[in-house]
């Protein structure tokens, strides 16, 4: 098996030091690890092995975990057993690969989002501004109603944009969660005058039936 790993005849590896198994790279590892043994007792038996890099005979190279061990008492005669980790590594360089692509990605989406953000708050702010300001000087209550649902649907429009963002707080782990009071009848008009225009361009007729006594 080992020949079929590195390419050689036992016969030509004889009296030759193994480091010539290992690229240039390994050979400080591999050496202190069979240092390690000669000094050892029952370390020598029981390591936890490590990984290095082989040199086959064609000069490539093959990424390999080692585990020695002594075969006798005076440490003149040892066992290295090698295991071929070139797919996991292949793997795991894939894994690192894909995870860096990931959060690349997610950067990209959170400063897209932050910049679209910006964009959308800033006409959205002045549209609420300026419906606020007509609400104030207009008493005709057809106006005064249309003034409320556009500033009303102004407001939902940022909370969406709001939450927009908070989905990426939430997969950053950053998400703060904060109970509010709120009155359900009041959430519930402010729901009808949003999609009541909608509905009765449909033909549907939306009602809303609130309990006055309904608790915060």
């Amino acid at each position: 098996a080992a020949e079929a790993l590195f390419g050689y005849d036992a016969h030509e590896l004889a009296g030759r030091s193994f480091a010539m198994l290992f690229a240039a790279e390994s050979h400080r590892s591999a050496l202190d690890y069979l240092d390690g043994l000669v000094r050892g007792g029952v370390a020598s038996v029981l390591n936890d092995g490590r990984e290095v890099i082989g040199r086959v005979r064609e000069g490539g190279l093959i990424a390999l975990f080692m585990t020695m061990g002594r075969l006798d008492e005076d440490g003149s005669k040892f066992c290295a057993v090698f295991r071929d980790i070139s797919q996991w590594k292949k793997a795991e360089d894939e894994l690192v690969a894909a995870r860096r692509a990931a959060e690349r990605a997610s950067s990209h989406k959170s400063d897209f989002l932050a910049k679209i953000s910006h964009e959308i708050r800033t006409p959205l702010n002045a549209i609420i501004g300026m419906t606020i300001l007509a609400l104030r000087d207009t008493r005709d209550p057809k106006i005064r109603k249309a003034l409320e649902a556009i500033k009303i649907s102004s407001g939902h429009l940022m909370e969406l944009v709001s939450d927009i963002l908070d989905y990426s707080r939430i997969e950053a782990g950053r998400m703060d969660i904060r109970g509010r009071v709120f009155l359900l009848p009041t959430l519930l008009q402010e729901v009808l005058d949003i999609v009541g225009p909608d509905a009765s361009r449909k033909g549907l007729r939306l009602t809303m039936r609130a309990d006055p006594e309904t608790p915060d």
